[in-house]
């Protein structure tokens, strides 16, 4: 899902954000983190929404943020992480505890 958000925004996700999702929080905590590039809310709204559909469809933390840092990206390992825990706190928080969880073990075993 991430990987066809920087080829061309899908349809689906430019539907709105489920109702739950708070879009100015999640923008909010990037903003805090210094997260701009010059990209646009929208764009950045869609990356956030596209996290949420690929943790629904069971990719991991790791999946994830390699997408994001793909060479030609321009987001560094530390914004991947803020922008992935921005995602799942504001938007779809019902993946926040896995991918805490996540990054638990990954730290466990580094």
């Amino acid at each position: 899902m991430i990987r066809k958000l920087f080829l061309a925004a899908p349809a689906a996700l430019l539907l709105a954000a489920p109702a739950h999702a708070d879009i100015n929080g999640y923008l909010g905590e990037l903003d805090a983190v210094g997260i701009h590039h010059n990209i646009s809310d929208k764009l950045m709204v869609n990356l956030g929404q596209a996290i949420c559909a690929d943790f629904s469809e069971g990719s991991t933390v790791a999946d994830i943020g390699a997408v994001i840092t793909e060479p030609g990206s321009p987001f560094t390992p530390f914004e991947a992480g803020e922008i992935i825990f921005a995602a799942v706190d504001q938007i779809c928080p019902r993946y926040e505890a896995e991918a805490i969880r996540q990054v638990t073990e990954i730290r466990r075993i580094a």
